[in-house]
């Protein structure tokens, strides 16, 4: 803190780069608490006690006094200060054979995230904002100085870390510090990386799950540049690729899941280019929130976490079902916007306005058909299911389908704009409240979507099981 003050008052920098001279510098406790303490019951005190004192700065809005206004828009120094605590604390509960783990998860931190907006800053006329304050030079720092920080880290202690296994935690360091808005990541950078090491450390990572976090800052901020995901939607894709990585045991898995999210969004990215030339009354919104891909993967990833503690083939069936049931329909909906002719009620059996749930089209039908065999086909190819089951498969989330049009027809709210009159399956139009005129005000296309895949795995149960 005294060396931020100094360099702030000598050289007037940004307020943002006297912080992170303190991420900097601080990079030497580690050092000497290694040198002192080691994995003792002393080391945890002396974290403890940083801890508080800087909750108690912090919250009681002391901490102006070294960072002046900028202090208050962030709590990062106090959330450095915890995560080091409580990943000391761990270690030491688990045993010293994890020590240096501690070391490489706070190096990650203090360099990483300490260096990035510096570097941001000093290539400021070069760099590329990819969202409010994230820029490419600055995550790109992160990575390159977490990679560099536990090569050496591995080198000089002898710890014989694979290069594939360093890129990693590079990678999620990376992705850590891009969704760690206002300080967070000053907790994910160090838990993660910690976490990391400790399942490496046991034996739970494998090299899908390495790749998997190797490309996934790639992914994100390829998604968030042509604006194909929301950052809740990046935040929940993370999770799910992770969790597909983890629970899958094998890359089929993975690489299902990887075609469906991108055919889907190049799919709804072309729908809506296709849609504006047209003029089609405006914009079709195809950046998936976390919500949807939540209702998306919800459903799958839960199966596979059933396979990956049973070890029963009929549940990886299953994750291959909810995620083709899921795919059929987005395709179904997105290309189905294109059709000329009309839409018809799936249950009232009358034109109904394109858009709105519950409506089905010759284009649209043709597409979720041709897509339900199309993901279930990656499986079959790799000898993951029978031929009987891929058929199985394909017609039950064809059925999943039309399921979900039944839940729209019948159950998801719609309004009427009362400025336009113009029907939506939003509450707000035009700057104001809608009137619901059928459904639920809680079912909405999110809401049919998960019960529609909860739906097509117990017809699956009753079919496949049979």
């Amino acid at each position: 803190m005294v060396v931020g003050a100094i360099a702030e008052k000598k050289s007037g920098p940004d307020k943002v780069i006297s912080r992170k001279l303190v991420h900097i510098v601080s990079s030497l406790l580690w050092i000497i608490c290694w040198y002192f303490f080691g994995c003792s019951i002393h080391w945890i005190v002396l974290n403890g006690i940083g801890a508080l004192i800087l909750g108690i700065i912090t919250f009681s809005n002391r901490m102006t006094a070294f960072y002046g206004e900028d202090a208050k828009k962030s709590y990062g120094i106090f959330y450095f200060s915890l995560s080091t605590f409580i990943v000391a604390l761990i270690c030491y509960l688990i045993g010293e054979e994890v020590y240096l783990y501690t070391g490489i998860a706070y190096y990650c931190l203090a360099l990483g995230d300490g260096f990035a907006p510096i570097v941001a800053k000093l290539l400021k006329k070069f760099n590329v904002e990819i969202m409010t304050g994230k820029t490419l030079f600055g995550s790109l720092t992160v990575f390159l100085v977490s990679f560099l920080s536990t090569l050496v880290f591995s080198l000089i202690f002898d710890m014989h870390l694979g290069l594939l296994f360093i890129f990693s935690i590079a990678s999620l360091c990376c992705i850590m510090e891009f969704y760690g808005l206002k300080g967070i990541d000053n907790l994910l950078i160090e838990f993660s990386v910690f976490g990391y090491l400790l399942l490496y450390h046991f034996g739970y990572v494998t090299p899908v799950l390495e790749i998997v976090i190797l490309v996934s800052p790639f992914i994100a901020f390829l998604a968030i540049g042509l604006k194909g995901l929301t950052v809740s939607g990046g935040i929940c894709g993370m999770i799910l690729f992770y969790s597909v990585a983890f629970f899958g045991r094998d890359h089929i898995p993975v690489l299902a899941v990887t075609i469906l999210f991108v055919v889907a969004t190049a799919v709804s990215f072309i729908t809506q280019k296709v849609l504006q030339q047209r003029n089609a009354g405006g914009t079709v919104k195809y950046a998936r929130t976390g919500k949807q891909l939540f209702a998306v993967g919800f459903v799958a990833v839960i199966c596979l976490i059933v396979y990956y503690f049973t070890g029963q083939n009929i549940f990886l069936v299953f994750y291959f079902l909810s995620l083709t049931e899921q795919f059929a329909d987005s395709m179904a909906s997105d290309i189905g916007r294109l059709t000329r002719g009309k839409n018809i009620d799936i249950i009232r059996l009358r034109p109904i306005e394109k858009g709105i749930s519950g409506g089905v089209s010759l284009l649209g039908t043709i597409c979720a058909l041709i897509s339900c065999m199309l993901l279930p086909f990656v499986p079959l190819l790799f000898r993951t299911i029978s031929l009987t089951v891929f058929f199985a498969v394909a017609a039950i989330a064809f059925v999943g389908t039309l399921i979900d049009s039944v839940l729209g027809s019948l159950f998801q709210a719609l309004y009427v704009c009362e400025v336009c009159g113009q029907k939506t399956e939003n509450a707000v139009h035009c700057g104001h409240e809608t009137r619901i005129v059928k459904g639920f005000k809680w079912m909405d296309n999110t809401s049919v979507n998960l019960f529609a895949g909860i739906l097509t795995c117990a017809l699956g149960t009753l079919l496949l099981l049979l």
